[in-house]
């Protein structure tokens, strides 16, 4: 095998190897990116949950009552015979400012 054959092929398998390790690098930063947005909704999830957990329930205004039903994306599916209905809750990750939520807290 003459040397420019030689050299070629390992000219070769070292672009592969630079292929290989460029997407596994690409690889690693997509689940990077992924364990950087799992963390921001874990701490959004617990704020969110502060907030409900802190708003005082028995001296809010009915205005605030139905921004907290809103928050926690309150729904009632009726059963059929109507003797019962299913609710689901979904707590949203979008920003909650502090001025909607705005219920005084009891250990205060």
């Amino acid at each position: 095998m003459s040397r420019a054959a030689v050299l070629f092929r390992r000219g070769s398998v070292q672009r592969e190897r630079l292929s290989r390790a460029e997407a596994e690098r690409a690889r690693v930063f997509a689940s990077l990116e992924n364990l950087k947005r799992d963390a921001t909704q874990g701490e959004q999830m617990k704020r969110t949950s502060e907030q409900i957990r802190d708003a005082n329930l028995s001296q809010a205004s009915s205005q605030e009552k139905r921004r907290l039903v809103e928050l926690l994306d309150v729904n009632a599916y009726p059963w059929e015979d109507l003797t019962g209905a299913q609710l689901t809750c979904t707590v949203s990750l979008e920003p909650v400012s502090h001025q909607s939520i705005s219920i005084a807290s009891p250990k205060l």
